[in-house]
């Protein structure tokens, strides 16, 4: 990596020269720490390397292993690379994450950093010609303690030092993570100092349960870390910097909050998942959409609920999020027929998502999703370039919150969280995000496709304390979902997007019938019945609805307001 160097500060000096080789002979070891990475190691061997080639004579390299209970041997005459346990306690603090030091005291020569990178430009500076020359038959060290720092190119992000590191991962576009095991909270502390040294602003920070969050920034890069106590699971993820979660997204409450579940009509797929939030200001939050089809039936039936409910001196729509759970065309797909039937009637401020990157769609389960229908993805980039070209794009984070004028969001599932594994290991419905919104006093857990992979993992980093709601959306119109997660989110409420028929095929699978036995739940919402709207928070009164829809019922109109 390329790393801009400041030049270094100079300090009192040592009035003496140090001899390191004389008569041929080396009169120092090079040391390095005994248990340290790979790159530690080759810095210690550079040192070693480039002393022999100055001088031409060969060089010990040690480790700094002392035999139990014994201390140091603090007379020798060695060079340090890195830390050791000759280094104090009270020397090394003083470094920030970018500072390097090279210093004598007695017979010892430090090479002192925090971070591999900043001891590379150590090493680099001990080995020039200002620092190590031959003098005759001489190898002599002037001009010490020096010091310096180092300066992050732009993009680059500082090493995470602590645990096992699992692997890197390049998902879309710029974002890369990066995964390590057995870590703990102060671990993730730390790291946000050192990202600090490095010129990083903190952005947000936040906890859910005692799993840890943080989103830092300087101009060109935007940092997401987590950390899981239950796993001691860290992710660092690293991307161009780009739109940031709004913290805030101020608002003034007029309109009475409404939930819109749309049956979709096409004929295309039998299923699909479009819901319309209208907020306290009378603009709309959309989650997914339906398929879609190309008659414009379900687009024009979007529009439709939109203008019904929007303030009546608002002339366009305004769509203040429009959210996708994941790429399958049976959730982008009204996007899609939408856009070519009505960009100009709307006005949409942020799309929200993190989809794959398409070289993972082609060998995946759907790669039919790069074809050039116009329910597939292909479609869905097309539209953005021609009709949102201007508008901000949010690619969300596990960890992430963010608002949406009433509605608070927190992501507990996205993409990066998969890795190592990939959609290649549990198809596209594992990229599906896993969202907390709250409204007022009632949350709701919106899963769209969520599949098993993800949901063993989210199951394993949180407790009912975090994934309890008030109203579910079950996952996969169904299909997915599994009686320990659906237990964990205990809902009193539960959003069924599918087809009136397969609601009563799928009613007796464990995890649905788990669902509707349970006790707690009042009310099930099959969208497949019919296109419903429920105010929220939602509070049904008793004796006004069927508490789950029956096959004999399978197509009644429901009332313009559920449960009322």
């Amino acid at each position: 990596m390329n790393n801009e160097e400041t030049e270094p500060a100079e300090t009192e000096k040592i009035p003496e020269e140090l001899v390191i080789v004389e008569d041929g002979e080396a009169l120092y070891a090079v040391v390095r720490p005994e248990l340290t990475d790979d790159e530690n190691v080759e810095l210690a061997v550079s040192v070693r390397r480039g002393l022999e080639e100055k001088t031409g004579v060969q060089f010990t390299l040690g480790t700094d292993w002392v035999k139990r209970g014994d201390a140091p041997d603090m007379e020798k005459p060695e060079i340090l690379v890195g830390v050791t346990n000759r280094t104090s306690e009270e020397e090394l603090s003083s470094l920030g994450w970018a500072d390097w030091t090279i210093k004598a005291e007695g017979n010892k020569i430090f090479l002192l950093a925090r971070s591999v990178r900043a001891l590379g430009s150590a090493v680099e500076a001990f080995l020039s010609d200002g620092v190590t020359a031959m003098d005759g038959g001489r190898l002599l060290i002037r001009g010490l303690p020096i010091s310096g720092s180092i300066t992050l190119a732009a993009g680059e992000v500082p090493d995470y030092p602590h645990g096992d590191f699992v692997g890197m991962y390049e998902s879309s576009g710029s974002t890369v993570i990066f995964r390590y095991e057995n870590t703990t909270a102060e671990n993730f502390a730390d790291y946000l100092g050192i990202l600090k040294d490095a010129g990083f602003e903190l952005y947000d920070e936040h906890m859910i349960e005692n799993n840890r969050f943080a989103t830092c920034v300087n101009d060109v890069t935007t940092v997401n870390c987590s950390w899981f106590e239950r796993t001691g699971t860290t992710r660092v993820i690293c991307e161009e910097r780009s739109t940031l979660c709004p913290l805030e997204d101020p608002y003034e409450e007029k309109y009475e909050t409404l939930l819109t579940g749309m049956k979709g009509e096409t004929v295309v797929a039998s299923e699909g998942m479009g819901f319309i939030i209208r907020l306290a200001d009378g603009s709309f939050c959309i989650i997914d959409g339906g398929m879609g089809d190309p008659n414009s039936v379900d687009s024009n039936k979007l529009m439709n609920i939109l203008n019904e409910q929007k303030p009546e001196d608002v002339e366009k729509p305004v769509i203040a999020a429009w959210i996708f759970s994941h790429m399958h065309g049976d959730h982008i797909g009204v996007f899609n027929c939408f856009s070519l039937d009505h960009h100009d009637d709307v006005v949409i401020e942020k799309l929200i998502y993190n989809f794959p990157k398409e070289e993972e769609v082609k060998v995946s389960d759907s790669p039919y999703m790069l074809d050039d229908t116009i329910y597939r993805f292909t479609a869905f980039k097309k539209n953005l370039a021609n009709y949102y070209s201007d508008v901000p794009i949010l690619k969300v984070h596990s960890g992430n919150r963010f608002e949406v004028r009433n509605a608070h969001f927190e992501v507990l599932y996205a993409y990066d969280d998969l890795y190592p594994k990939t959609i290649l290991d549990g198809g596209m419905n594992e990229n599906s995000l896993l969202l907390k919104m709250t409204i007022g006093s009632q949350t709701t857990l919106w899963t769209g496709d969520f599949a098993f992979i993800a949901t063993d993992l989210v199951l394993s980093e949180y407790s009912a304390e975090t994934l309890e709601c008030d109203i579910l959306q079950v996952a996969h119109h169904g299909i997915n979902g599994t009686v320990d997660f659906y237990s964990r989110v205990n809902p009193t409420y539960v959003l069924w997007p599918v087809w009136a028929g397969g609601f009563e095929s799928m009613r007796n699978n464990a995890q649905n019938k788990w669902l509707i036995d349970s006790e707690k739940v009042r009310h099930v919402i099959v969208t497949g019945v019919g296109t419903w709207t429920i105010r929220l928070p939602y509070d049904p009164v008793d004796g006004t609805f069927d508490r789950t829809p029956t096959w004999k019922t399978k197509h009644p109109l429901y009332p313009a307001l559920l449960g009322e």
